[in-house]
């Protein structure tokens, strides 16, 4: 599954979570997909990992990136996030 993010400021973060949480009840909560964050709430980078058969068009204002080395799990299984961040 293809990584994207976005970096935010102080703002806007909070759709995007909504956003994401609700897509990935509707898709049945695939394995794989998870919403990761780095830094704090005055200056965050959201990074979300969707399946193949979405694409960042879902999420405006992300580009395409990799998995990050350490980050925050906000939205995923917890084997899969488990797996990714240790």
């Amino acid at each position: 599954m293809p990584w994207f993010k976005r970096v935010y400021g102080t703002t806007g973060y909070h759709e995007e979570f909504a956003r994401f949480e609700t897509l990935f009840r509707e898709l049945g909560e695939p394995r794989g997909m998870m919403l990761l964050r780095t830094g704090r709430p005055q200056g965050m980078t959201l990074y979300a990992c969707l399946p193949n058969t979405l694409d960042a068009h879902a999420f405006p204002g992300f580009k395409p990136a990799e998995a990050p080395p350490a980050a925050v799990g906000l939205i995923g299984h917890d084997q899969d996030l488990a797996k990714l961040l240790g």
